[in-house]
């Protein structure tokens, strides 16, 4: 049979049974048939992806392997620690010493600390693969 790897949300080394294959997008590859363990390994942005896939004899079977971003963090230091975070408008509570927030999904973010009615600080954070801001995997750390 032939085995053909399709991923989303980025390219990956692909490993079977241990083997360094290829890149994605790749070409179907021929393979007895049998189970296989397919590794797609963890990257900065990415999780890795590990699955077991069956190929059949004479039959070609197209895998599509939707890879998993790692979520972004916008750490919070050395303000106030009474201080407290809004995100989109919603308050988050008080910041404490230190504070991560984790973003798992892309867009924009809109952050507001304040210390009582005073505003400290107000920061825009755009969090995407496409964004130069804020990567996945990444951490952007914000300071009074």
């Amino acid at each position: 049979g032939r085995l053909h790897i399709i991923t989303r949300n980025g390219d990956g080394q692909v490993f079977i049974d241990g083997k360094y294959i290829n890149w994605t997008p790749m070409n179907p590859l021929s393979l007895a048939s049998g189970r296989y363990e397919v590794v797609i390994p963890e990257t900065a942005y990415h999780f890795e992806h590990v699955e077991q896939v069956t190929v059949l004899p004479n039959e070609d079977t197209e895998k599509t392997i939707f890879r998993r971003y790692k979520p972004a963090r916008v750490r919070f230091e050395d303000f106030p620690a009474e201080a407290s975070l809004e995100m989109n408008g919603e308050d988050m509570g008080a910041l404490g010493a230190k504070r991560d927030v984790m973003l798992n999904e892309q867009g924009d973010f809109q952050f507001t600390i304040r210390k009582g009615r005073k505003i400290l600080k107000r920061i825009s954070v755009t969090c995407g693969v496409e964004s130069k801001d804020l990567m996945p995997g990444t951490v952007r750390v914000i300071r009074p």
